[in-house]
Order: structure tokens, then C-alpha cells, then sequence
């Protein structure tokens, strides 16, 4: 007994260093990949918090640093951890449209919106993979309508840019349509306020120079239900004005009145 003992008390170690060389580098990986993934997110944060103060110009920095630390988490990421790489794909590809990367990023976020469209969520992932894919699919048409802006201060032709911005436009009309389905199937109404519509930006110039594009930033569809108080001054608002077209209506007009006497002064006068 005392033997056995001793020799499993000698084995341990040789265990212990089998089990961190084999089967513990991955957990390490996955340790260094989630706190690459926090540090990232942490950045866009920030980054977002900065330019909602300052401007897009002094959160660039942040935007960089989000965007390196995405990128080491997704090559940290074991080739089985398809979900949490796509992620952080979308992630990073958010990250790379406010550091003049556009072109690259619109290319992954359309890669990824096929995969995400063609993939088979599992059981219980259904939610989370439909919020994804919406999520990718968004991220994508605010790529393509920048895309065509930065085209048509390039100077393309109307046929090249023209598609880019209605395959934006589609994007964006069928996240509408799937956010109306969505709430029709949990029993809400669908929102009456008003949908952004997007149209192909003008090529504005100054002096002979091309004004600079606004800010790349992620714009999320905001489509919002009107509350009762602005549903109940709005009824206000179309009453009054149809009083005061009613009342014109319904006012005596002097100067019809003379008009139409004036054939008949005329007659009586000869």
C-alpha cells in the first residue's frame, strides 16, 4: 500500500507537466484569447466614449489599439471556436472601418454575412446566431453606403457606385422587414416611427476641393415606436391646422363679392 502510494505521489508531477504541455496549452490559449477579446472591447469602448466627446479624430488611437487586440484573439482562437471567431470578426471589422480600412473590412463583412446566412445554428442558438447575423448584415450596409460615397469622390461611374449603394439599400430594407417579423411573432405591433432611408451621397466640393467623407462610424437602424404624448400633439397639431383651413373657407371674400356685383351696378348705371 505504502508503495503504491509512493509511486503515484512520484507519478504526479510527470502528470502535472503531461497535462500542461498537452491538453493545458489550449486552455492557456483560450485564456490569453479572452483577455485579448476584453482588452478589445475595452478599446472600442473607450474609443466610442472619446469620439462622442471629442470628435472620430481622437478616438482613432483607440480604434487601432481594439483593432490589434482582435486580431491576436483571433489567431489565438482554436479552428473548433467557429462562433466566438465570428464574433469577433464582426468585431474587429467594425474596428477597421474607423482606421481607413474600409475596402478590407467591407470584403470580411460580406464573407460573413454568406457564412452566417448558410450556416445551421444548434439547438439553443438560434437566438444568438439571428442577433449576429443581423448585427453582420447591418455592419455591412453601412460599409456599402461609405463604400459609395468614397467611389463617387473617387470619381467612378454612376453603373459602379449605383449598385454598391442599392445592395446598401436592400440590406437595409430587409433588416426592417425581419425587425416588423420579429415583432409581429411576440405579439407587438409594428413600430410606426419613421425609417432612415438612405440615399446615394452627393460628391459635394468646395473651391474645386473634395470635402472630406464623414465620420465612418457604425450607424445602427433605429426604428422606434411614437409615444402617446407625440401621438396625441401630432392629432393636435393636424386639428388645428384643419380649423384655420376651415375657417378660411367658411370667411366671407369682400372682394368677390364686388366682383360678381359689378355687372349688375353696370346695368343699372346704363
Amino acid at each position: 500500500m505504502k508503495k503504491a502510494v509512493l509511486i503515484a505521489w512520484l507519478l504526479l508531477p510527470a502528470g502535472a507537466a503531461a497535462y500542461h504541455y498537452g491538453p493545458g496549452q489550449e486552455a492557456l490559449r483560450l485564456d490569453d484569447a479572452g483577455a485579448a477579446i476584453e482588452r478589445g472591447r475595452a478599446a472600442a469602448a473607450k474609443a466610442r466614449e472619446v469620439a462622442a466627446a471629442e470628435g472620430d479624430a481622437a478616438a482613432r488611437a483607440h480604434w487601432a489599439v481594439a483593432d490589434e487586440a482582435f486580431g491576436e484573439a483571433l489567431s489565438l482562437l482554436p479552428k473548433e471556436r467557429v462562433a466566438e471567431a465570428r464574433s469577433v470578426l464582426l468585431e474587429r471589422a467594425k474596428a477597421q472601418m474607423q482606421t481607413s480600412q474600409l475596402p478590407e473590412a467591407r470584403v470580411v463583412l460580406e464573407s460573413l454575412v454568406d457564412e452566417l446566412s448558410a450556416a445551421k445554428p444548434g439547438s439553443g442558438e438560434e437566438a444568438a446566431h439571428e442577433a449576429l447575423l443581423a448585427d453582420a448584415r447591418e455592419t455591412l450596409a453601412n460599409a456599402q453606403y461609405y463604400t459609395t460615397w468614397l467611389m463617387r469622390l473617387e470619381g467612378f461611374a454612376r453603373d459602379e457606385w449605383l449598385k454598391e449603394i442599392e445592395a446598401s439599400r436592400q440590406n437595409f430594407t430587409l433588416l426592417a422587414a425581419q425587425a416588423a417579423e420579429r415583432g409581429r411573432r411576440r405579439g407587438r405591433p409594428a413600430p410606426e416611427g419613421k425609417r432612415r432611408v438612405r440615399r446615394a451621397p452627393r460628391a459635394h466640393r468646395s473651391q474645386g476641393a473634395a470635402r472630406h467623407p464623414p465620420a465612418l462610424h457604425v450607424r445602427r437602424l433605429r426604428i422606434r415606436a411614437r409615444s402617446r404624448r407625440e401621438t396625441r400633439q401630432e392629432v393636435e397639431q393636424v386639428q388645428h391646422a384643419q380649423g384655420r383651413a376651415r375657417s378660411r373657407r367658411q370667411r366671407p371674400c369682400g372682394r368677390r363679392r364686388l366682383v360678381m356685383r359689378a355687372p349688375a351696378a353696370a346695368v343699372n348705371f346704363t
